[in-house]
């Protein structure tokens, strides 16, 4: 038997290993790659900004986007307020420092008017619709108030001015109290608390003579006599609501000839910067989970009205919207007739 000389064998015997050392530092080095990017995926997940902190149905539609986020788009995602900071606050927070193709902020149409003072570097665009929601006026249910004619007749004898409970005032309320104005002949003034359930405690306390607010902040416990009678909400009615009758109001805005208000509506927002094709994937995932049945059951639990807008027709209606918001307040102060405007610019 012929053995090779020291020397081949030494040499093939050293070269296996070595290759079999690259091929391992290869595969390790791969495997460091591919773990440090799940890393990166892990510690980056997608953030999902709900920033009305005093919106029960925000925080309840948020939370349930973020539940199946990873199921449509892959990704794990995290509902992210930054320092416990809400409002105009978190949604400065996500222009300014939330990274751009990982960002999404929940906003209702109230924030289309406060826009201006974000970031110009940072413009937003509408992803998806997720709902739509009505406005109720309420009062005094000691008060005997059948229409709108009993209503002016009562607010003329207090001889000072309205008191308006809202939950911002800006946006479509604000000019809604200046149509209300112009139509009463009175003036009217507002007051702003941090939750629905304040708000209309202070009816119920005299300290406000009026109020305007989301229904379905409210619903909860308008509904129910025992929870009314706890929360502070007894002694309250309903007088009229946007949109179809419910539960709770049988009358209309049109049909006590009230200014008319836009259905409320909140909608998941996007950066600019966020490239297009991202948009694209993240706005088919968004549009997924509003199909889903537990979706749109959840919603209207939340006596909201579900809707199934296409992300390019939500994109379509928030740009009319913003439109309209932005040139409300211009023709409000030059039209003759600010209700008939009111009414043919609003549906």
């Amino acid at each position: 038997m012929q053995y090779p000389s020291s020397t081949t064998y030494m040499f093939r015997h050293a070269r296996r290993p070595g290759r079999r050392g690259l091929r391992n530092r290869l595969l390790a080095g791969l495997f460091a790659a591919l773990a440090s990017q799940a890393g990166m995926a892990e510690s980056s997940p997608l953030l999902l900004v709900q920033p009305m902190e005093h919106t029960p149905v925000g925080n309840v539609v948020a939370q349930h986007f973020v539940r199946w986020m990873p199921h449509y788009l892959g990704e794990k995602a995290t509902l992210h307020r930054p320092s416990n900071a809400g409002g105009m606050d978190a949604i400065v927070w996500a222009a300014r420092s939330g990274p751009p193709e990982r960002t999404l902020v929940l906003m209702s149409q109230l924030w289309l008017g406060r826009l201006e003072a974000l970031p110009a570097a940072r413009v937003w665009v509408p992803l998806q619709i997720v709902l739509q929601g009505s406005w109720c006026l309420m009062a005094p249910e000691a008060r005997n108030l059948p229409d709108f004619a009993a209503l002016q007749a009562w607010l003329r004898t207090m001889g000072r001015p309205v008191r308006l409970g809202l939950p911002f005032n800006f946006g479509f309320p604000e000019l809604w109290m200046q149509a209300m104005s112009r139509k009463t002949g009175l003036t009217w003034q507002a007051s702003t608390y941090g939750t629905a359930r304040q708000t209309v405690q202070a009816l119920a306390a005299g300290k406000v003579d009026l109020v305007l607010d989301r229904c379905g902040d409210s619903s909860q416990y308008l509904g129910n006599p025992q929870e009314r009678e706890r929360s502070g909400y007894a002694g309250v009615q309903v007088l009229a609501q946007v949109g179809a009758p419910t539960p709770l109001a049988a009358a209309t805005f049109a049909q006590w000839q009230l200014p008319p208000l836009p259905l409320g509506w909140m909608a998941w927002f996007a950066s600019e910067s966020m490239p297009e094709e991202r948009r694209e994937a993240v706005g088919k995932a968004l549009y997924a989970i509003l199909l889903r049945p537990d979706t749109q059951a959840l919603i209207a639990a939340q006596q909201q009205q579900p809707v199934r807008m296409s992300p390019s027709e939500s994109q379509n209606f928030v740009r009319r919207a913003q439109v309209q918001s932005e040139s409300l307040r211009n023709w409000l102060e030059r039209s003759a007739d600010p209700l008939r405007e009111l009414n043919s610019r609003i549906p």
